[in-house]
């Protein structure tokens, strides 16, 4: 995991992992105005928003929808939350009600209040999901002030005709095109376009994510400056480059907050593989994830790639890392799940799949342990994965960067800043606090 580790007595130190050379950053060509370079660093708190009176803890999409004026009823402060589970479990309610609808502050605190009552209220999800809401209140906004939406109603990128699509065609031309061609790329007015975006941008006020490993803390400190442009952010985590690129549509000087969950929080019920995995239960169970800053992923990183004519043929190369590093992958993963182990296609270097690119720098792959199976066979982490007990809950929380949370600004048309936030004291005793009262509730 990125960040500090956790307890040793709580869990095995992390494995030396195999790591590739830093690919070299190229400088932009663009000078960087004195206007961005005044804004890294900020620190703004935003502004709390008045508390809205709420007929039911549901609102209908309807209502989100009316305005008068200059007055919108759609939710402020709205948190993009991953994980579906906790919340439809946690309120009761339906998956296609909560995608047509949002889970108001009012109602977020009143339940918090309603499990603290029980003598066992939480279970892992809503355990966790109520410490990633405490952890965005240090922010300054209180709990009745969130307004939490579905995954799925995060406005969609419109994927034609974008830069990437265009490297992908040069590259089915030319596989060697990029290593000295640089892409040419097309008014930003054509670039990534959102789909009906209004007020679910204007309102965001965060969205947490499942990082699937990828190392966003080191991908952040290759970029000594602090400065991205925000369209080249390319990742194969779907939500994760969205929200990103979703900044196109945010006003200058906007400040979201991006919760990254690492790795895949799996109902913080795993701390790794037992003794008795199989190779068979390895291969369905360990994934791969990247990122890199450029247009476009190369080749390798890709999550599905068909090219017969590569040399070597490439199928999938998801699954050629499985075959060439399983063995090695499964020793980084299998006592820690917080492991990250990048680095594993440091073996093919001499592969034309894995050039430099003058599209894409600081790539970086990582393997992570996934509940999802990549077909309709369930997953059944209970019978390959070692089960972290509750009296750990608190140490992979507090110790670790299990959840993390970074200060988006966007600065200019075309950049952002990103600055991690540091949970200090006394807000960290505060949550801790916290989390004490509900792991002393928890159902098992």
């Amino acid at each position: 995991m990125m960040g500090d580790n956790v307890d040793d007595k709580t869990l095995p130190p992390k494995r030396n992992r195999i790591t590739t050379l830093p690919v070299k950053r190229k400088k932009s060509s663009e000078p960087i105005t004195p206007r961005i370079q005044q804004a890294f660093g900020r620190g703004k708190i935003p502004k709390t928003m008045k508390k809205e009176a709420t007929k039911s803890p549901i609102d209908s999409l309807t209502q989100q929808k009316k305005s008068i004026g200059n007055i919108s009823s759609y939710p402020k402060n709205i948190i993009y939350y991953e994980d579906e589970k906790p919340i439809t479990s946690t309120f009761n309610i339906k998956s296609e009600e909560y995608y047509k609808s949002f889970i108001s502050g009012n109602r977020l605190k009143t339940m918090e209040d309603e499990l603290h009552l029980q003598v066992r209220g939480f279970d892992r999800g809503s355990l966790f999901f109520y410490y990633c809401i405490n952890r965005i209140c240090k922010i300054g906004i209180r709990m009745e002030e969130f307004n939490i939406k579905h995954k799925n109603s995060f406005p969609k990128v419109k994927s034609s005709k974008t830069v990437a699509q265009l490297i992908r065609h040069n590259e089915q031309t030319n596989p060697h095109y990029y290593e000295s061609e640089t892409p040419i790329i097309p008014s930003a007015a054509n670039q990534n376009d959102l789909n009906q975006a209004g007020e679910r941008l204007d309102n965001m006020i965060a969205s947490f994510v499942d990082s699937d490993g990828i190392l966003f803390d080191d991908f952040i400190k290759a970029n000594q400056d602090g400065i991205f442009e925000y369209q080249k952010i390319s990742s194969t985590v779907g939500l994760f480059q969205k929200f990103f690129q979703s900044a196109k549509n945010w006003n200058i000087n906007d400040e979201k907050f991006f919760g990254l969950v690492h790795p895949n929080a799996e109902g913080i019920e795993y701390i790794g593989f037992n003794d008795d995995i199989t190779p068979n239960n390895m291969a369905k169970n360990i994934h791969f994830s990247a990122i890199g800053y450029g247009y476009e992923l190369p080749p390798a990183y890709r999550r599905s790639i068909h090219r017969p004519d590569a040399t070597p043929p490439i199928i999938n190369p998801h699954i050629t890392f499985k075959e060439t590093f399983g063995t090695e992958i499964l020793t980084k993963l299998k006592n820690s799940i917080s492991s990250n182990c990048d680095g594993l296609m440091e073996e093919f270097n001499n592969s034309p799949e894995l050039r430099n690119t003058t599209y894409c720098e600081n790539q970086s792959i990582s393997a992570y342990i996934s509940k999802a199976t990549g077909n309709s066979e369930s997953s059944n982490l209970d019978a390959i994965c070692d089960k972290l007990e509750p009296k750990m809950i608190k140490n992979v929380f507090m110790n670790t960067n299990f959840v993390t949370l970074y200060r988006v600004e966007k600065i200019d048309n075309d950049h952002v800043t990103i600055v991690k936030e540091i949970l200090k004291e006394p807000a960290k005793e505060s949550l801790e606090n916290k989390l004490d009262e509900m792991i002393a509730r928890l159902k098992n």
